[in-house]
């Protein structure tokens, strides 16, 4: 029996949250119970989930952060006392690549310290998936004039923080102003089409796109953006746009060696120019709510592959 421990970070605080950290608590506790269900149906695995008074879990055993114990001292203790440890954290003040030093490299469910130096930081990705050959906001061409821009946080989750305006020279303004505050923020052109996301299989060997998501956003002409939900597996295998994407997931897995497991890759489908690549979550993303449902088959055991193999006994009873 393999011990497996799943840690959403804002779920399982026992101190108050942060106004961005409240707005995102839902997102977090949602994916939690959606992975912990999925991973309760396979026989073989011991599961504990992360949990705090406010955010009781549904499935596993539940587990608590000790009374003043520091959210850095439990992820530590739970590492000690599980084989693996699935963690679900936001890129935010480098949460997901600290849990991942905590943890270590031996018990962690997800990719390496390396991807995640470059997938948290937002223009370090874009440069990867540029010398890749990708299309992404700062690779558009003059011959694409913008019609809005978009100052964003370099390391954030969502939408938090990223704001949507009207004109290069008021972006400049708000990212020069919010860069004197000492935020560490970035000024794109707004990219126009269908916001997409992909959710990526990722092993040592091969990459599989798995599910192609339409995201929703609330898109003031100036003002905070606001992310609004996300339909999985919206576009099928049967739009022409499918082998594209499965070639961008490719070139995504091969730009950042040591992506592994479920990854989410942000991009918008432009109406002349086709895919523009945003950023990459290397963690479960939203889409993963409800993703097993609409594809009509379980994924954990997919996505555990490169850590865990069920026996062969338990195999046949999936």
């Amino acid at each position: 029996m393999t011990r497996i421990v799943v840690y959403e970070l804002l779920s399982a605080a026992t101190g108050p949250l942060g106004p961005g950290e409240e707005r995102l608590l839902d997102q977090g506790r949602a994916m939690r119970d959606a992975l912990a269900q999925s991973l309760s149906a396979l026989p073989g695995l011991s599961l504990s989930v992360a949990d705090s008074p406010a955010a009781p879990v549904r499935h596993g055993r539940p587990v608590h952060a000790q009374a003043g114990e520091a959210t850095e001292a439990f992820v530590r203790r739970l590492a000690v006392t599980h084989e693996l440890v699935w963690v679900i954290a936001p890129e935010s003040d480098g949460w997901l690549l600290r849990c991942k030093r905590l943890v270590g490299a031996q018990r962690w469910v997800g990719s390496s310290a390396a991807a995640l130096e470059i997938s948290s930081h937002k223009q370090r990705t874009l440069q990867a998936l540029a010398r890749a050959g990708l299309r992404t906001p700062d690779t558009i061409g003059a011959d694409v004039q913008p019609a809005h821009w978009v100052i964003k946080p370099n390391q954030g989750a969502g939408a938090e923080g990223c704001w949507r305006v009207s004109s290069e020279a008021q972006a400049l303004r708000m990212l020069a102003a919010r860069r004197a505050r000492g935020e560490d923020v970035l000024c794109q052109p707004w990219i126009t089409g269908e916001p997409l996301s992909l959710s990526l299989a990722c092993g040592a060997d091969a990459c599989r796109l798995l599910a192609v998501n339409r995201q929703q956003l609330h898109t003031p002409d100036n003002g905070e953006l606001r992310f609004l939900g996300v339909e999985p597996a919206a576009v099928g295998p049967g739009d022409p746009r499918w082998s594209w994407l499965e070639a961008v997931a490719q070139s995504v897995w091969s730009a950042l060696p040591g992506l592994r497991g479920y990854v989410g890759v942000d991009l918008v489908w432009h109406p002349q120019l086709g895919p523009v690549c945003i950023e990459i979550n290397a963690r479960l993303t939203c889409a993963f709510i409800g993703l097993e449902q609409r594809l009509g088959r379980p994924l954990a055991a997919e996505l555990l592959a490169p850590w865990w193999t069920p026996a062969p006994m338990e195999r046949s009873h999936v």
